[in-house]
């Protein structure tokens, strides 16, 4: 029994009618929002079906014409909610197809940028500048539980180009004596505009919006993960106030209103990228307005299985080609001044000043211009440079100093299949700044003020960057909010070998915290290892209501994730489903 439900009426059908339905699992392409669908089927043009779907037979009608309509699919009393697509109509019938919820919330998410969405609208906190000073060192301490964003100190040089040469080049600078963010001085109008505030969101926070603001309510025990909800993305607009004539010339503005505080993307574009550095996925329900977000490495860890032993027919299995491997790589975008190294082997000698202008810095070089041997220092994935330094007054000695973060493309196997990452990790710079940092992110990128940059019509892009915001730590100054995108805080920077952890995770590719062993190893070598199977299953449709795409499969002595399921749902029922699923 089948039924299609719009608007609480039922369309009729032609006996007969069956439809061909593909489950796909999203755990198989990091690149879409992956979607049920059926293959397109007719339904009579009857009159009851002329009207409610808003008669899409009369030619002067198309232009006007509703082509998606939300549907309610019943097959024998179990419910796939979704749109349905008016495709073509014919003399005697109208070709429709449908798909699940994924595709009417993509439909929607598609071109509708981040900054167009509420974000809980403007945040106000109190009326002066030490309001919001004193907001701003509140989130140090708290975390995503508290807030939806967090204040750090971090270094941007060009956050207002030649616009503000007093800018002192750390964004949130922290007064170690004060504890506390600085702020300006606003006791006359001539006083210089050294300092300035920038809230960054928390990731996770704007994934849970971009759902719920749409009515889809989100759940998955990945929201336990106390680190990874740490994570934040950078931000380059200034909490500067627009000035008028009676204002002093440098307080800070009381308002937050995190549509400022967004990446230029769509919504669509922001989950695709935020999936693939730990290849996060969209569970969606079939009949309610619900997603469930899990990771590849919590599904490959669980203990459950459905035993689809006894489900199995007699028919072959046929074998598809596993796959020949992959490269990781980060797509750095141009709105970063600095460019880390992406391509050294590891002990490689670098030796000439031309060679030094292709990289980043920080960087050290000797008097003649030519950097000293470069090396890899594998634990914490960063390239150092043999350096004459002088470390106390009139001596010099040869040391190691970090030259750059490793962000070399990670291949695997044959690499023939390429994961290419928006979000790449914001960089760190751990030398000394006016004597108080030891460690900071760190960017070159023009930023977006009310008081210089009123009379621009678009704000600069900024980098996508993502780092952790590792809560306050102690350094020879005092306390100060620390955010790194790497898992260990350098206790020495003229060893590479001295440092102390600060977490699990790491947001670069290689080593044990990294973000291929962490989040994609294992599944990687399952698809590198084995083969996908095609099956005919004798399901039920209440076995394919109760299973899920992150459910793992046992038949006989071999456990399977699902990649499709394929089936046709007519008024008998449903036929034998056609499985294609990846062992493991």
């Amino acid at each position: 029994m089948i039924s299609i439900e719009i608007n609480d009426e039922i369309l009729d059908l032609t006996p007969g009618t069956s439809i061909r339905f593909e489950l796909v699992s999203p755990l198989f392409n990091i690149n879409y929002i992956t979607a049920a669908y059926t293959f397109p089927f007719t339904l009579p043009l009857t009159p009851r079906n002329k009207r409610i779907l808003g008669f899409p037979h009369i030619i002067n009608n198309k232009s006007s014409l509703t082509k998606k309509h939300t549907v309610r699919i019943k097959v024998l009393d179990h419910a796939f909610d979704g749109i349905l697509v008016v495709n073509r109509t014919g003399k005697r019938d109208i070709s429709v197809s449908y798909y699940s919820q994924e595709k009417s919330f993509a439909s929607v998410i598609e071109k509708k940028k981040l900054g167009e969405m509420s974000l809980g609208g403007v945040r106000h906190f109190g009326a002066t500048t030490m309001d919001i000073v004193n907001h701003a060192k509140a989130t140090t301490t708290g975390t995503i539980k508290d807030y939806d964003y967090v204040f750090f100190p971090y270094q941007n040089p060009d956050f207002y180009g030649d616009l503000n040469p007093d800018f002192d080049g750390i964004v949130n600078k922290w007064d170690f004596v004060n504890n506390t963010f600085y702020s300006n001085a606003t006791s006359y109008f001539t006083q210089p505009n050294h300092y300035n505030l920038s809230p960054c969101i928390y990731a996770f926070y704007l994934l849970r919006q971009c759902f719920e603001e749409h009515g889809i309510t989100v759940k998955g025990s990945i929201f336990t993960d106390e680190e990874l909800m740490q994570l934040v993305i950078y931000n380059n607009y200034a909490l500067d106030k627009k000035l008028s004539p009676s204002d002093y010339t440098n307080v800070y503005s009381n308002d937050i209103d995190l549509r400022n505080h967004v990446p230029e993307m769509t919504i669509q574009e922001f989950l695709i990228e935020i999936r693939k550095p730990f290849f996060l996925n969209f569970l969606f329900s079939f009949n309610k307005q619900e997603v469930e977000v899990v990771t590849i490495r919590d599904v490959l860890a669980s203990n459950k299985y459905k035993d689809w032993t006894k489900k199995l027919s007699a028919e072959d299995l046929e074998l598809t080609q596993n796959d020949d491997g992959y490269i990781f790589r980060f797509e750095r975008d141009g709105n970063d001044g600095i460019t880390p190294v992406s391509d050294f082997t590891k002990n490689k000698i670098i030796g000439n000043l031309e060679i030094w202008n292709t990289v980043p810095f920080p960087g050290h070089w000797d008097d003649s211009g030519e950097l000293f041997e470069l090396r890899l220092h594998e634990p914490t994935n960063q390239y150092y440079v043999r350096s004459k330094v002088s470390r106390f007054t009139g001596n010099l000695a040869e040391l190691w100093k970090l030259f750059s973060e490793n962000l070399a493309p990670y291949k695997v196997g044959d690499g023939a299949e390429e994961i290419n990452v928006k979000f790449s990790p914001w960089l760190q710079i751990p030398t000394v700044i006016s004597g108080d940092y030891p460690s900071i992110p760190t960017i070159k990128n023009t930023g977006y003020s009310e008081i210089y940059n009123e009379d621009e019509q678009e704000k600069p892009a900024f980098g996508t960057r993502l780092t952790f915001y590792r809560g306050m730590k102690t350094h020879g100054e005092g306390e100060y909010p620390l955010a790194s995108s790497v898992n260990y805080w350098k206790m020495d920077f003229h060893y590479p070998s001295i440092f102390e952890s600060l977490g699990n995770y790491s947001l670069f590719w290689s080593n044990a915290a990294g973000l291929f062993t962490q989040w994609y190893e294992k599944w990687i070598e399952a698809l590198i290892s084995h083969k996908a199977l095609r099956f005919k299953l004798k399901l039920s449709i209440t076995d394919i209501f109760n299973f899920s795409f992150k459910d793992k499969i046992r038949i006989q002595e071999n456990e399977y994730l699902v990649k499709r399921l394929s089936f046709s749902a007519s008024e008998k029922g449903i036929s034998p489903v056609e499985a294609e699923m990846h062992r493991l």
